[in-house]
């Protein structure tokens, strides 16, 4: 008689009873999220393929949405503080996007009058031995004192005849700017 026995009635009502308390708690969290029953509206963190890119506001099927892209973290509910914190977080990207693009077209002004010169060894008939690649120029101009990166260098393919090339180089987006290359003999 120390032991009391539970009757398991009880004890199955009281675990629903917590379950459900649980689920009500939960939707009420997500309260004002729903837009129809079937549907929620989120904010992507993440591009998504499909679907939508950073910063967009989408409407997905409830469990997609909370299941798939909220527990990936991919993205947040679209709740007026999620939204507040979006609209800062957008004005504070396009602030450095506009740093970023201006210091890209004063390094683009500066690059237009460098020329840059790759001596190569020919054979018979001006003929190259190998080729001025991306990382060939990329090096070049390194020793200038500019750090470029050689996936920047827009080059259709190696460089494999002695003479003068306009060289784009793709600083950003919308910035480009033109080297000069002189190819010529050892």
């Amino acid at each position: 008689e120390c032991f009391q026995r539970r009757e398991p009635e009880s004890f199955v009502q009281r675990w629903e009873d917590e379950h459900f308390r649980e689920a009500v708690q939960h939707a009420q969290r997500f309260d004002g999220l729903v837009a129809e029953e079937s549907d929620v509206k989120l904010i992507l963190t993440e591009s998504v393929q499909n679907l939508g890119n950073i910063g967009e506001i989408v409407e997905v099927s409830n469990g997609y949405g909370r299941n798939y892209l909220m527990l990936s973290k991919k993205a947040v509910p679209a709740t007026p503080g999620n939204l507040k914190m979006l609209q800062g977080k957008m004005k504070r990207q396009l602030a450095q996007e506009a740093k970023t693009q201006e210091q890209a077209s004063v390094l683009s002004g500066i690059l237009e009058e460098v020329s840059l010169t790759a001596v190569v060894q020919v054979g018979e008939e001006d003929r190259m031995f190998g080729a001025v690649t991306q990382q060939h120029i990329a090096d070049l101009l390194k020793e200038k004192g500019y750090d470029i990166d050689r996936r920047k260098i827009n080059m259709d393919e190696p460089i494999k005849a002695l003479g003068i090339y306009t060289i784009p180089i793709a600083l950003h987006a919308q910035v480009e700017a033109n080297v000069k290359l002189w190819v010529v003999k050892e």
